[in-house]
């Protein structure tokens, strides 16, 4: 046996050697017509306006991007690459309208790039155009299917990742909620969990399903998840599990899950300020007016904006509205008793 391994090793380091002689012995000629890869002006331009515009562009200077990209596309319009850059800086300094119409034009030239259909489908949904949005992201799912996608780095992609899959249905679930269609946005967010059944992708189904009032759903969702990590669990996963048992009633246990997010130090500040907003609520409804007191006043000296229009209210967005109302009357209660206080 060892003798044919180094048999086999004595073969390899021969092989390896002729290789390196060869050309000595003239075994190995370059052919005639191998000439020197040499760039044109212009490639080079080319090549150096879009490095500008991208360094630029990370360091802030969109403006100066613009200008690196809109000189680079006098050169050629035929690089799908350069219209994404060029919408990129574009929509960085607010300037949506243009974003989209840059992608347009991109998609004009390159009809199946996945990245402009993509990013054209975002820019839509950040510009209130949410049919146009949809309408976007089902025909990337489209083209997905049919096999047809290309991109700057791979012509022939052909179809999306897993992941790039899990986020496209995510974010078309996003636009249908906007839109209303519920059963839609429950569908596609349910099929981004299953593309991507880790703890982000559950959490971000669970508030569509809290967001549609669909609160016993959301609560197995979470609590199956919850149960699974326990302590490894994160911070944002076990306040919407809280919020969920809030929705439901169990008062108990969701003040157990509001706490347990306060005790963690992974949590951040709006998740810990709204922990205790609830918290508030909890005690409010439970008959222990004291202890909600306490609690938004611990709010107001942690934010000395709650009681201005302009204050962080996660609370509109996707918590049971019965929660959120009370949120709401606790926070302005305590508003109207300081301002009184003060004249």
């Amino acid at each position: 046996m060892r003798s044919r391994l180094n048999s086999c090793r004595g073969h390899y380091l021969l092989a390896l050697v002729v290789l390196m002689i060869a050309p000595l012995w003239g075994c190995v000629v370059p052919p005639d017509d191998l000439g020197p890869n040499v760039y044109s002006a212009e490639e080079i331009e080319l090549v150096t306006l879009v490095r500008q515009g991208k360094e630029y562009a990370r360091a802030g200077r969109n403006d100066l991007a613009e200008v690196a990209f809109r000189r680079a596309l006098t050169l050629t319009d035929q690089y799908p690459s350069i219209y994404n850059d060029l919408a990129y800086t574009l929509a960085a300094q607010n300037r949506v309208r243009e974003s989209i119409a840059t992608f347009q034009a991109g998609l004009k030239r390159s009809p199946t790039d996945a990245d402009l259909l993509r990013n054209l489908a975002k820019a839509l949904f950040k510009a209130e155009r949410y049919e146009a949005a949809q309408a976007r992201y089902e025909e990337l799912l489209e083209i997905h299917v049919r096999g047809e996608l290309t991109t700057v780095d791979d012509p022939k992609k052909g179809i999306l990742s897993v992941p790039e899959l899990a986020e496209i249905f995510r974010e078309l679930a996003v636009v249908e909620f906007q839109l209303g269609l519920l059963d839609e946005a429950i569908c596609h967010s349910s099929t981004a969990v299953i593309f991507g059944p880790g703890a982000p992708q559950v959490v971000r189904h669970a508030r569509v399903l809290l967001a549609s009032g669909r609160y016993p759903l959301a609560l197995v969702t979470l609590k199956e998840l919850v149960l699974k990590l326990r302590d490894e669990a994160p911070s944002d996963l076990v306040f919407d599990y809280g919020l969920a048992l809030a929705a439901m009633g169990d008062l108990g246990t969701a003040e157990g899950a509001f706490n347990r997010v306060l005790a963690r130090p992974d949590a951040g500040e709006v998740l810990r300020r709204n922990s205790k907003l609830l918290l508030a609520v909890i005690a409010e409804r439970t008959q222990r007016p004291g202890v909600s007191e306490g609690f938004i006043v611990e709010l107001a000296a942690d934010n000395d904006r709650l009681c201005t229009a302009d204050s962080d209210r996660e609370a509109e967005r996707y918590w049971p509205i019965t929660l959120a109302d009370t949120a709401k009357k606790l926070i302005e209660e305590y508003c109207l008793h300081e301002h009184a206080a003060e004249s």
